[in-house]
């Protein structure tokens, strides 16, 4: 697979693919229904979909699960039921929950009866659902009770929306419809039972019939509408699965990551079809009893995803692959870096290593705590050293089963003991991350690079890449290319080339529903146009390298790309979320911080404060010697990351509260909306930024506090 040269007569481009015959070509001929219909016939009994059983004392028990026989007798009922009051193939069903049984349930129902399924994220701006539900034309929306009072406020306005169909597989919810009857127009229980006295065949649906629309979020404007076939999704969930081949997805995937966002989506539809389990975390939806508790809001959890539930969910399914995003395994990377690992080893009081190497258990509030300073600063020895060898083991090939029976493995279990794969998308992973998850769950951590509008499929690394900082090779059927951008100098001409990201395949998208104009400024011969900026190394291995909108000018002339800088400081145990920003009237940078409470308790206890101060926000954000700290923190891998001068952090702003899609600071696919944090905290950037326009002191050389 080595690059090919610039494009004949187009000195302006430069472009890459991977060679055919890397798929099975039979599954090609399939669509997302029939790949479903295969496993329900040839493995009836396989356990498929699970959510974990509520005990008497409110507690959640085991998994209980449907099998793949059941799900499609259910789907059928389903679909028999839409098509009976009336929904036609073609017409569009909404989705809108949080990830559940029910969820998928539907989704397979829209595919095996040909209506065209939008997922609607329940942590979007109230006027971007009802903007979806209208400009969709939906017809009916199955959905969980918690969105039940928003869609009765915005029905009124959906012309189109005939149906409003409750998921009730929970007794709570069959208790609730009973006396709520005037809030729905039927259960999803009942629409089953409509088509279980009038079964029909599923629909003769074909690869180019329509699958999915799924708005994508977006950090400015309206969501716009991606509008993917059968064939699309099919090429994005085998081509995914191509480079995925050896993980035995047979055993169990925990869904966690909201199934309304595309990469969760084709993971779940790749467990599909390879006959998997798929356990939904009870960190992903509501407790029956009582309203939706935010923990992690929108920073990558999604929104009432209470992060303790989530561990102790893979503790019990025993996944065998752990998907996440940059924001999850940043702050996974900070949590194990500031509690040195044994704290999560030793869950329960465990006694490891020898002598006094004990440590408290999960404290219940999200954080792991040591119970000595002596036996912290001795543990850490330890684990650094274990560490250490086990990473230069590595890059040589060799095993350490020493090291892994007394310290690794340990860590392993509090995740189920059979994770054998670490999968990361949406955003590129701090390379330093990426490695220490490789050496403390001890299986590949695999990186990609794709798009909503190309069904999840662009560019994946391979599982026995140790080479992080990169998002790997094409993916069959992905054609890649870079197109010059001088305005921000970046050229295919360039050693290595650099620029605008393009990809072209079967796995595009078809356009952006009702909006022809939009969909040619993206679309163009075939190509999606990015918005990322890439270079290859090593070859043909694509770098993600910054992104056509966010990047500036200072007032000295020189462009800063705010992503790559965010990446390398959001690596602090000390930082969740950084925001840069900088203007055309300044020489130099200023942040927004959001501190990881886990990384001000480890300083807090190495540094003689109070502990209490990792539990109070507000006092956070007031605290100068918190403050301080994370700026060194933040100029020493700055620094060591070999960033320029005007890109170390001068100033920043400690933030009380974290960047959400609640407070309207985080798309639902966790990106920064980054003018509506500006607005939002506008005076005391005008304060920060002052020291630093014309007129103003020197900009000093060093950042404040160093």
């Amino acid at each position: 697979m080595e690059p090919q040269s610039p494009d004949a007569g187009l000195a302006s481009s430069y472009t890459i693919s991977c060679p055919p015959g890397t798929y099975d070509e039979g599954v090609l001929h399939h669509t997302l229904a029939t790949v479903f219909r295969q496993w329900q016939t040839s493995s009836p009994t396989a356990n498929f979909l699970g959510e974990r059983s509520f005990l008497a004392d409110g507690q959640r028990g085991n998994y209980e699960w449907i099998t793949y026989d059941e799900a499609g007798k259910i789907v059928t009922n389903i679909g028999s039921g839409l098509r009976s009051l009336g929904i036609a193939p073609g017409d569009r069903v909404a989705i809108m929950s949080k990830n559940r049984t029910e969820w998928m349930l539907a989704d397979l129902a829209c595919f095996c009866y040909g209506f065209i399924s939008v997922p609607v994220y329940d942590s979007y701006f109230p006027t971007d659902c009802e903007y979806i539900l209208q400009h969709s034309e939906s017809r009916a929306v199955f959905v969980a009770r918690e969105n039940l009072d928003f869609i009765n406020r915005v029905k009124a306005t959906c012309s189109q929306l005939q149906y409003v169909i409750l998921m009730d597989r929970r007794a709570s919810d069959k208790e609730f419809a009973g006396g709520h009857h005037d809030l729905i127009t039927h259960t999803m229980t009942e629409v089953a039972a409509i088509g279980a006295g009038q079964p029909l065949p599923d629909e003769a649906v074909t690869q180019d019939t329509m699958a999915t629309f799924v708005y994508t979020s977006g950090t400015t404007g309206s969501p716009k509408g991606a509008m993917l076939t059968h064939r699309n999704m099919i090429y994005g969930v085998y081509g995914l699965g191509s480079r995925l081949s050896h993980v035995p997805f047979q055993d169990a995937h925990i869904g966690y990551l909201p199934l309304a966002h595309i990469f969760e989506r084709v993971v779940e539809l790749l467990v599909v079809s390879r006959a998997g389990a798929v356990g939904y975390s009870q960190g992903a939806h509501c407790c029956p009893s009582r309203p939706p508790r935010l923990t992690l809001g929108g920073a990558g959890l999604g929104a009432g995803q209470d992060v303790s539930k989530l561990v102790d969910d893979i503790r019990v399914l025993r996944p065998t692959m752990l998907p996440g995003v940059p924001r999850v395994f940043n702050k996974t990377y900070a949590a194990l870096r500031a509690a040195s690992m044994w704290a999560m080893c030793a869950a329960g009081g465990l006694e490891v290593g020898c002598g006094s190497f004990r440590v408290a258990a999960w404290d219940g509030a999200g954080r792991w705590g040591v119970q000595t300073e002596s036996g912290f600063f001795l543990k850490r020895w330890a684990f650094n050293l274990a560490y250490r060898h086990k990473d230069r083991a590595l890059d040589k090939g060799q095993e350490t089963p020493r090291t892994d029976r007394l310290i690794f493995n340990k860590i392993r279990e509090r995740f189920g003991g059979r994770i054998r794969l670490i999968f990361s998308g949406s955003a590129p992973l701090p390379p330093e991350v990426a490695r220490y998850l490789r050496v403390v769950f001890g299986c590949p951590v695999v990186e990609g690079y794709a798009l909503t509008e190309t069904s999840s499929s662009a560019a994946v690394t391979s599982t026995d890449n140790v080479t992080y900082g990169n998002v790997g090779f094409a993916l069959p059927g992905i054609e890649i290319k870079l197109m010059d951008l001088p305005e921000m100098g970046y050229l295919v001409q360039d050693t290595p080339p650099r620029g605008e990201i393009c990809l072209r395949g079967p796995a595009v998208f078809q356009g952006y529903y009702k909006d022809p104009a939009t969909t040619a400024s993206v679309l163009r011969d075939g190509w999606v146009h990015s918005g990322d900026v890439g270079t290859y190394v090593m070859g043909n291995r694509l770098k993600i390298i910054d992104r056509v909108k966010n990047i500036f000018k200072l007032s000295q002339g020189e462009f800063v790309a705010a992503d790559r800088v965010e990446s390398i400081y959001s690596a602090s145990p000390l930082v969740s979320q950084v925001m840069v920003h900088g203007e055309r009237t300044m020489n130099g940078l200023v942040g927004l911080v959001v501190p990881n409470p886990d990384g001000v308790a480890h300083w807090c206890q190495t540094n003689g404060q109070d502990p209490a101060l990792a539990q109070d926000r507000a006092a956070m954000a007031r605290h100068a010697g918190l403050k301080e700290a994370i700026v060194k923190d933040l100029a020493a891998r700055g620094a060591a990351a070999q960033l320029r001068r005007f890109e170390i952090l001068q100033d920043i702003l400690v933030l009380g509260q974290e960047f959400t899609t609640e407070n309207h600071q985080m798309t639902p696919s966790f990106k920064l909306r980054r003018e509506a944090i500006r607005r939002a905290y506008a005076t005391e950037l005008a304060q920060l930024c002052s020291s630093m326009r014309p007129g103003s002191s020197k900009v000093p050389e060093k950042p404040l506090f160093s």
